[in-house]
């Protein structure tokens, strides 16, 4: 599968124009045969700040609302139609923490959706907080929450593991299971599933720090079926 994507490095917005390690390892990971023939025909997915992964979806099947802030939309309208996707993939804006305003929930009342995918969102710690509210948000207790993070910072992960546990639960993707050729040690996939007394708010509870999410492996539900 080939993806083109068309790059807008420079200014104010260069993070978000720009394909990082962790989103070429998350796409190549959706076209892998950690999941089953045919998952996403059909799958309705919401991609929060969107990277190559939502067009990699798009290709094998989904029904793809890509997302970003405003200003960069053009970016990605262009990079659909290099891909010819105009008939899978649909682009919103949606800056964090403003799913409850009347312009987007003229479209996210489409939640919850089947996949959400959140791949190089949370760099900051300022950001973290909103972007869990949102992904709670569009989340239901089926939905499958796809997060890819490139550990960069000590202070971003604590914060981000303590936000996750508010609202969902996590299990960490082993790393040997990760496309070998984009496999890094600096790189963590996380599938996340919405704790059953969550809502947008979230609840109270904490995130096992990485190494023991590491360890961990999918229990009976297998959310890749």
């Amino acid at each position: 599968m080939c993806i083109t994507i068309e790059q807008r490095p420079g200014g104010e917005s260069e993070d978000q124009a720009t394909v990082w390690d962790c989103a070429r390892t998350c796409s190549a990971w959706f076209a892998s045969d950690a999941f089953a023939p045919g998952f996403w025909q059909g799958k309705r997915v919401l991609e929060l700040g969107a990277v190559p992964g939502g067009l990699a979806v798009a290709k094998l099947g989904a029904d793809v609302t890509l997302t970003e802030l405003p200003e960069l939309l053009p970016v990605l309208k262009k990079n659909v139609l290099l891909n010819e996707l105009g008939d899978k993939c649909s682009v919103r804006a949606l800056p964090w923490g403003e799913h409850t305003t009347p312009q987007v929930q003229e479209w996210f009342k489409e939640a919850p959706y089947d996949v959400v995918i959140a791949v190089e969102c949370a760099y900051a710690v300022g950001v973290q907080d909103l972007l869990v509210r949102t992904m709670a948000a569009a989340s239901g207790p089926q939905t499958l929450v796809v997060l890819g993070h490139e550990h960069r910072w000590k202070d971003v992960d604590a914060w981000l593991y303590d936000e996750i546990g508010k609202a969902f639960e996590s299990v960490a993707i082993p790393r040997c299971q990760h496309p070998p050729q984009y496999r890094s040690e600096s790189i963590s996939i996380f599938s996340l599933t919405l704790k059953t007394n969550s809502s947008e708010e979230g609840n109270h509870g904490g995130c096992e720090d990485e190494q023991e999410l590491e360890q961990q492996r999918m229990g009976p539900r297998d959310p890749f079926a």
